[in-house]
């Protein structure tokens, strides 16, 4: 796995809301009533739209629309747009806070404020909210504990699709904490849900997750199985950003069984869906990650000119989208070809270009060691 590699994994948010009409809106949303390919920042600028018209539910449930779709996509800087977005609006409509949590400082507690657990469903909702947070914060301990106290009452309540939410969610608990073993059981059990409960975008996602996770095992041939069925519901679907999603993840497990024309095929494939789809938004890190995925299969069929074109094309996306670490790996692997051809003063200029975008003393050390060699 290449440290340009994405780690894959989808997670769904259920947020708490403050009134059961904003618990319909934030369902429909979830559901995928806006197209995925909604534009990020017209969904933002729609929320605040909406609530400067004073229509509050609708406003809270497009922010939720739109942390749902960043999530997706792994954009962080909109996930954290859509979270202060939600605290925001209810810090303004002045809820009270709920006594649920009282050692998260203020800041966490915000999109939770909403919330009065006066009943079993919205008590489920709180502690999916909390388990979401956690999550998303790298706190496995805890969302695990959540997860587990909202899967309990999400069997209460015979709610087959929180059921396979919190199995999702504690499926990836696991494999945040390398327990991949772990992971698979939810995993499956959420698929089968999934699949019981006709919800197929769900079960898409849950396929895919169980893939990377069976990657990870090195259960190759199962991981397909999983990949292949998660992209025929995606396709189905019209889920074309996670037909891309998955298609690479195809591409990494050929990759490492050394198939590298059925590798080649896959990432193209995904290529074409990110470049068809970054026509509506922003998919400039998604595509620099594929540029370098078949950039990596030039390196490793003794194609190293290849590998500089396609490198130098994804450091053009990345450098575009701002994201310093992962110039810096780019520059780093151009300055290591350029090293293996000769092109030493060539080199060095890129690993000192790479040296001035480090961010971590691993990247400092690895750059550095190349230096010397030069």
């Amino acid at each position: 796995m290449s440290p340009m590699s994405t780690v894959s994994f989808e997670v769904s948010f259920i947020q708490a809301a403050p009134q059961p009409l904003l618990i319909a809106l934030i369902h429909k949303a979830i559901a995928f009533s806006l197209p995925l390919l909604t534009d990020l920042s017209a969904l933002c600028h729609q929320g605040w739209q909406q609530y400067d018209d004073n229509q509050i539910e609708a406003a809270l449930a497009t922010f939720q629309a739109l942390l749902m779709t960043a999530q997706q996509r792994n954009h962080i800087g909109y996930i954290d747009t859509a979270l202060n977005a939600v605290a925001f609006i209810c810090s303004a409509q002045q809820f009270r806070p709920t006594a649920a949590e009282p050692e998260l400082p203020s800041i966490e507690r915000a999109p939770l404020q909403a919330v009065e657990p006066t009943d079993s469903d919205s008590d489920l909702d709180v502690l999916m909210g909390l388990a979401n947070h956690y999550q998303l914060q790298d706190n496995c301990d805890k969302a695990l504990s959540y997860f587990q106290q909202a899967l309990s009452r999400a069997v209460q309540q015979r709610r087959l699709t929180e059921m396979g939410l919190c199995l999702m969610g504690i499926g990836l608990a696991h494999c945040k904490q390398e327990n991949y073993e772990s992971s698979c059981a939810p995993l499956q059990t959420a698929t089968h849900i999934f699949e019981e409960s006709g919800d197929r975008v769900y079960q898409a996602v849950a396929l895919h997750n169980l893939g990377r996770v069976n990657y990870y095992l090195g259960r190759y041939t199962q991981a397909l199985k999983n990949f292949e069925h998660a992209l025929t519901l995606r396709e189905e679907q019209q889920d074309r950003f996670g037909e891309m999603m998955t298609l690479s993840c195809m591409g990494q497990v050929y990759a490492y069984r050394q198939e590298f024309l059925i590798a080649l095929a896959c990432y193209e494939s995904a290529l074409e869906v990110c470049r068809e789809f970054g026509q509506q938004t922003d998919t400039a890190r998604e595509e620099a990650i594929l540029l370098s995925q078949i950039a990596q299969l030039g390196e490793r069929t003794n194609r190293p000119e290849t590998a500089i074109i396609y490198y130098l094309n994804a450091l053009d996306k990345v450098q575009g989208a701002d994201t310093t670490s992962e110039s810096a790996m780019l520059l780093h692997r151009l300055g290591r070809l350029h090293e293996s051809l000769g092109n030493y003063a060539i080199a060095l200029n890129y690993y000192q270009k790479a040296l001035g975008k480090c961010q971590t003393s691993a990247d400092l050390d690895a750059i550095l060691d190349r230096v010397d060699l030069v």
